[in-house]
């Protein structure tokens, strides 16, 4: 490949404007406040315990910077890593660490931080002049107080799983009733109760709702009955212990109550699959052959309503991208957790660019939990989507001028358009 045209493309990349859509950063800190939310972040965490570092030593319990000099000893192992490489990036770009990074670089970079934690205007300075990013998505509890997002720089997602996928208890049927003002004790009472939170939402300036489906147990998304929905009711009601069927009633009628709710108000749907939980919390990438077939129910019965979907599994991007060039509604999003590697997210882009029209593809988000991993992923991403690009305009499949018209289109209008009603 040219080093030529590859380092012009990454120069037009990286002049971008991004929207990350989806994070867990917490608006109310979004920055560091300690070396902790840097070096501890749950991608490197694992990959010190698997290289050897006992997890006692990482224990919340302990000062940030006596796990750090813990880990100090450790860290070495891990910098063949993509997620170390994107670590250095902090490091370097936003605190000017430099240099090999012994125990006394690293109690450097601890006083960087808290420094740094201080400045005014920090935040915007990460997303918007380092990192450019003009809008990040919050991941927020259907149940939680936003009040006081900086909606300049932050959009919220409302995580519905104890709505939609986890199985319902008394507890949720009194948050559901306390959060609406109204009984929740029949398939109507649950339908008025989802189409009354979604429009809320909306009001409140969220631009989608998302869940996870991580369950052993296949899904069938088909309508069940009313009166089987009043009847789980009834047996929570009572104190009793709901049959799978039972559950599975409460949740799909919830969900398809959800979905039709942000079908009337327009706003999309994000969901994400291919993890599963192992005993002790773990998860997993997992093959689910059965997930996107049940889901293609829903993709069929709600046609208006778009759904862009999130894989943490990469054996099954070739499904999805097929899934997602059939349907008009079926959106693709980023690289999530075990995906998000140089490696894997050239081939899912590069396949996703062979198989479906530009607008179908959101070329970026962060999951990141401070604005400072924001920076580093968006630097990781912007390197590999240049990277395709520049292969396909050397291969003749697209002009030059075309390949930062599609980073575009991936990186700032798609978003835009699907979340964020811009034209």
């Amino acid at each position: 490949m040219s080093e030529t045209l590859q380092h012009r493309l990454q120069k037009a990349v990286e002049q971008i404007p991004v929207v990350d859509v989806h994070s867990h950063i917490d608006f109310r800190r979004p920055a560091a406040s300690d070396v902790g939310d840097i070096v501890f972040y749950h991608y490197i965490t694992s990959e010190l315990i698997t290289a050897g570092m006992p997890a006692s030593l990482l224990s919340q319990d302990r000062a940030p910077r006596d796990r750090l000099q813990a880990a100090v000893p450790y860290l070495p192992r891990i910098a063949n890593t993509s997620t170390y490489w994107a670590l250095r990036r902090i490091i370097h770009d936003l605190y000017g660490v430099e240099g090999p990074m012994d125990e006394s670089a690293w109690m450097a970079l601890c006083d960087r931080v808290e420094a740094d934690a201080c400045q005014p205007g920090r935040v915007a300075h990460v997303l918007r002049e380092r990192a450019g990013i003009r809008r990040t998505f919050l991941t927020l509890q259907w149940d939680a107080d936003w009040e006081g997002v900086d909606l300049d720089l932050f959009a919220p997602t409302v995580r519905v799983e104890s709505l939609a996928s986890y199985p319902w208890d008394a507890d949720l049927v009194k948050a559901l009733e306390a959060s609406t003002g109204s009984g929740i004790r029949s398939a109507t009472d649950v339908e008025k109760a989802m189409h009354q939170l979604v429009q809320g939402w909306r009001a409140r300036g969220v631009v989608a709702i998302a869940t996870s489906f991580t369950r052993e147990r296949p899904w069938d998304w088909s309508a069940p009955s009313p009166w089987r929905v009043d009847a789980a009711l009834r047996a929570l009601r009572r104190n009793e212990a709901l049959s799978n069927t039972e559950s599975d009633d409460l949740n799909v009628f919830a969900w398809r109550s959800l979905l039709a709710a942000c079908d009337e108000q327009g706003m999309p749907v994000q969901v994400m699959i291919g993890i599963r939980r192992l005993p002790g919390g773990l998860r997993v990438p997992v093959t689910r052959p059965d997930i996107l077939f049940s889901l293609a129910v829903l993709f069929a019965d709600f046609p208006r309503l778009r759904f862009d979907v999130i894989l943490a599994n990469p054996v099954q991007s070739h499904e999805l991208a097929s899934y997602a060039k059939m349907h008009p509604n079926v959106f693709v999003a980023g690289y999530w957790w075990y995906t998000l590697n140089p490696v894997v997210i050239r081939r899912m882009l590069r396949e996703r660019l062979e198989m479906l029209p530009a607008n179908k593809i959101q070329g970026f988000f962060s999951d990141a939990y401070c604005v400072e991993w924001s920076y580093a992923k968006v630097q990781l991403v912007r390197r590999q989507i240049a990277h395709v690009l520049a292969e396909m305009v050397e291969e003749g499949y697209l002009e030059e001028e075309q390949a930062i018209d599609v980073a575009t289109n991936l990186l700032d209008r798609n978003p835009g358009r699907l979340y964020l009603g811009e034209s």
